[in-house]
């Protein structure tokens, strides 16, 4: 702990070194088109008089609103504009000693009646910013993004890591929620990300520390993804392709169409997304005596391949200023094929001279799911004073087939005869059921009240079927029962209510939620149900101080927890190859998380500083444990280990004011500690350098470079991993179309290396890649499509609303 206590205070003290920067001027002010609503992402560009020298501009937020600070006296006059609109020019304005912040109200802009094709955006949004708490990344902004999916975004955020493998996890810690416009989701956060386009997405949000408004689950962290809307009467949209000549392809297309009152959105989209390497494995296990029993080395490829189906349809009917009502619906088939195929060769402790198999393994999920959402919101004396009403239905069936072969083979593995085999197929069938309430009060136009209630219903069934000849001592007893039946489902009650408000720089957000829980459990092979129902209590609470020269100081608290999947309660094992099965813990109990952050933010001409300091607690943490059977087969189960503690600082600095160039830098520090039988301590570092170039306003250039640090767990440790990625893109057809080139790890530098122990065996897995990762991409938009708007509501137009 000492070390984090010397990085904390260093921290602490560079947080509030930053001198005044003098009395300078700024201008405010908010956008919106003729129906009242905000338009987000409209350029303010201000001119100096008489001049007309361009002096420097902003764009508006999500809502509708811009500041453009540190102005020297003068005159000046600003014009606004966004595509879509009319331009408007608001004349003279001048900053004074007397009149140092001029605020020019809100301003409406009116839809362009002329063609919009050949406009020519002159500036570009950060790629990354920090609002009210949140990290923001906006992904239309970085050129790599372009052809992949949600994973491939998330890298850009700060404090999260995606391995080889596209595994999510951030701080550390893999249990994060997704929301996709502020609604709910079903699905792993990991799920949830493989499936959704990047095309589709305006920007991420990413909230490390969620007040009690928020469902608990997700031990504090949740993705809040935006997706494009459309804000211009009449038709309009966007056809794509991406191809990589190594590993995956994709295509799609959008469509439009806003007229009067009614908005309807529409799209398709199919993705072929691989993940292919070389692995190495090296196992060693021991006897009692501590005799080397098994020493074993695995050579082998790894390909993770998944195809994705993706059609979605949106109709929302605003009918009057104060009611909107909205219907989505989401379809996606999913065909996952997961190969690994392995050569081991082993020696045996009494058993002269070395084995030599072939191990090929399968793991196959296909199936539908799909989701249908609808919305009503009911506006009263403003857009901060609301009702809203969202139901959620999510259907998912899928069939899982995990398949094992195992053949003997000469010294050069070429396959003689199959020796055995493991099969196991699982239907799967999942529905979640959702229903939610929320209303918004403002009070004296500085407070703001927040409450709600939710109801969750959620159901899996598990039937399997097994088909083996593996020899019994080299699987779990349950695979000896041809046929494993098994229910699951949790019913949720929650309500919660938030107050926020200001009392001079002050502001504060309290709240507390309240969650009735049960579950029940049923495998046809145990003789007991595993049933479960508590109430708790999740408080949250937010302090924040605004300084002088656009300086923030936050202090914020949270209680939240991760529920266990119905996977990892039933014992249905999953096996990934010869050596390697997972099993189920009927005993897992949920984990809580007591999260504590201080951050600060600075902002000045042309840089944005972000800094925060963390720390968790989590009772009862969930680890996965390995424990290998006399053959070297290893069994890896989750527990609940005593306590787990993690605490670190993250710092990124953006600049952005030259008009070409945009770079972001990020700097992260963790430590983590964790007691299970001995105490297990790791500190850690990760880097991130993200540049992206502009030339003459149609050529981009973007690159990033990614080092992921050392960490260690309750029984291995990780070494430090580097991912890089360059991309170039060009506008073609007078802004009509867009072609891009990236290439993934040019350098061919990253690789994973994690070594484990623990009682009787020892072990290193290895992987790389050999090949080169090169994408193409091209895109072309019609009667002006373009990726941007906003749903701030959370219940507006978007392509793909869960």
């Amino acid at each position: 702990m000492l070390k984090i206590k010397l990085i904390s205070s260093l921290l602490l003290i560079a947080m509030f070194s930053f001198g005044q920067n003098g009395s300078k001027g700024s201008l405010q002010g908010s956008v919106s088109n003729n129906k009242g609503e905000p338009v987000p992402f409209a350029n303010a560009v201000l001119y100096s008089l008489p001049d007309s020298s361009l002096v420097t501009g902003a764009a508006s937020d999500a809502d509708g609103n811009f500041n453009i600070n540190n102005l020297n006296e003068g005159k000046y006059y600003v014009t606004i504009q966004s595509i879509g609109f009319a331009s408007h020019t608001i004349s003279d304005i001048t900053i004074s000693s007397g009149n140092k912040n001029v605020n020019l109200g809100s301003t409406t802009l009116q839809i362009s009646t002329q063609q919009l094709n050949d406009v020519v955006i002159t500036g570009k949004r950060s790629t990354l910013t920090f609002e009210n708490g949140m990290k923001v990344l906006n992904v239309g902004s970085d050129i790599t993004n372009l052809g992949g999916t949600a994973v491939d975004a998330v890298k850009k955020l700060p404090a999260v890591q995606v391995d080889y493998e596209g595994n999510v996890s951030i701080r550390g810690n893999g249990n994060f929620k997704v929301l996709i416009n502020g609604k709910p989701t079903t699905l792993t956060g990991q799920e949830e990300l493989e499936k959704i386009p990047v095309n589709m997405i305006e920007k991420i949000e990413l909230i490390t520390n969620a007040s009690a408004e928020y469902n608990p689950e997700g031990a504090s962290v949740i993705l809040n993804v935006i997706t494009v809307k459309q804000s211009i009467n009449g038709l309009n949209g966007m056809v794509e392709s991406s191809y990589n000549i190594n590993t995956s392809h994709s295509a799609g297309f959008r469509l439009g169409y806003m007229f009067d009152k009614v908005s309807i959105n529409t799209g398709f989209n199919y993705d072929n997304n691989q993940w292919k390497y070389r692995n190495e494995f090296y196992q060693t296990t021991y006897n009692s005596s501590g005799q080397t029993d098994i020493d074993r080395t695995a050579l082998g490829d790894f390909i993770n391949e998944g195809k994705n189906y993706v059609y979605s349809l949106g109709i929302d009917y605003s009918p009057d200023t104060n009611n909107f009502i909205s219907f989505s619906g989401n379809f996606t088939f999913t065909d996952r094929v997961n190969e690994m195929d392995n050569d081991y060769s082993e020696q045996f402790l009494n058993t002269a001279g070395t084995t030599y198999t072939n191990s090929l393994a399968y793991r196959i999920h296909k199936g539908p799911q799909y989701s249908l959402n609808g919305t009503y919101e009911r506006y009263f004396s403003s857009k901060e004073h609301k009702l809203s009403v969202n139901a959620y239905y999510f259907g998912f069936s899928q069939n899982h087939d995990n398949s094992i072969y195992i053949s003997n083979t000469d010294s050069d593995w070429n396959k003689l005869s199959q020796q055995s085999y493991y099969s196991r197929i699982n239907d799967v069938v999942r529905s979640d059921m959702r229903l939610s309430c929320k209303y918004i009060m403002p009070i004296k136009e500085r407070y703001k009240l927040n409450t709600g209630y939710e109801f969750i219903l959620y159901n899996r069934t598990d039937a399997s079927v097994t088909d083996t000849d593996f020899p019994p001592s080299d699987i779990s007893i349950y695979d000896t029962i041809p046929v494993l039946n098994g229910d699951y489902t949790r019913n949720v009650h929650a309500a919660y209510a938030t107050f926020e408000g200001t009392v001079g720089k002050f502001g504060y957000n309290i709240g507390v939620r309240a969650e009735y829980y049960m579950r029940t459990a049923k495998l046809n092979v145990e003789a007991t149900n595993w049933n479960t129902d508590f109430v708790q209590l999740y408080p949250s609470s937010r302090l924040s101080y605004n300084m002088e020269n656009e300086k923030e100081l936050a202090l914020s608290y949270s209680k939240h927890t991760f529920r266990p999947y119905s996977w990892m309660v039933f014992k249905i094992p999953t096996y990934h190859n010869k050596s390697y099965v997972y099993l189920g813990n009927s005993y897992l109990e949920p984990m809580y998380s007591h999260n504590a952050e201080l951050s600060f933010q600075k902002r000045w001409d042309g840089f944005n500083l972000y800094s925060e300091l963390f720390y968790s607690k989590n009772e009862k943490s969930i680890q996965t444990l390995f424990v290998p059977d006399s053959n070297g087969v290893r069994a890896g189960y989750p527990v609940n280990i005593d306590w787990h503690y993690s605490g670190g600082s993250s710092t990124m600095l953006t600049f952005s004011k030259l008009k070409w160039l945009n770079v972001q830098q990020g700097f992260d520090v963790y430590y983590s500690e964790l007691t299970h039988e001995k105490m297990y301590s790791s500190l850690s570092y990760n880097i991130s350098t993200k540049v992206n170039i502009n030339i003459k306003d149609y050529v981009s250039i973007s690159m990033n470079a990614n080092y992921y640090g050392a960490s260690a767990s309750a029984q291995g440790e990780e070494k430090g991993m580097l991912f890089s990625d360059i991309g170039l893109s060009k506008k073609l057809f007078k802004n009509r179309a867009t072609f891009a080139v990236t290439m993934w790890d040019p350098f061919k530098l990253t690789s994973f290396d994690r070594k484990t122990s623990g009682t009787g065996y020892s072990d290193r897995y290895y992987y790389f890649i050999d090949y080169l990762n090169i994408n193409f991409y091209f895109a072309y938009r019609f009667n002006n499509y373009k990726n941007g708007g906003s749903n701030n509501s959370g219940a507006n137009p978007s392509f793909l609303t869960q």
